[in-house]
């Protein structure tokens, strides 16, 4: 699993527990302390605008995109929802 899939996967876990606020569903339970620090930042719909980012930003690199430029862009955005 690549860099990008673990970020996304931890977005996705904080979607689910900000949802169900349980962690029978998450991929990553080893990560519940970043996964509820997340969930207790963000609400749903700043965590799927997140979860959009980074969606964006693996298309991205599969289409053989300037590497550092679209992490740094996909960063700004986040952080900009952070």
């Amino acid at each position: 699993m690549g860099k990008l899939e673990i970020l996304r996967s931890c977005f996705r876990d904080a979607l689910v527990y900000a949802e169900t606020g349980e962690e029978e569903g998450l991929i990553n339970r080893d990560r519940i302390d970043l996964i509820s620090a997340i969930a207790g930042r963000l609400a749903g719909t700043e965590i799927l605008t997140c979860l959009g980012n980074i969606d964006r930003a693996c298309r991205a690199l599969e289409r053989n995109a300037n590497r550092a430029l679209t992490l740094e862009v996909m960063m700004f955005k986040v952080a900009a929802v952070w």
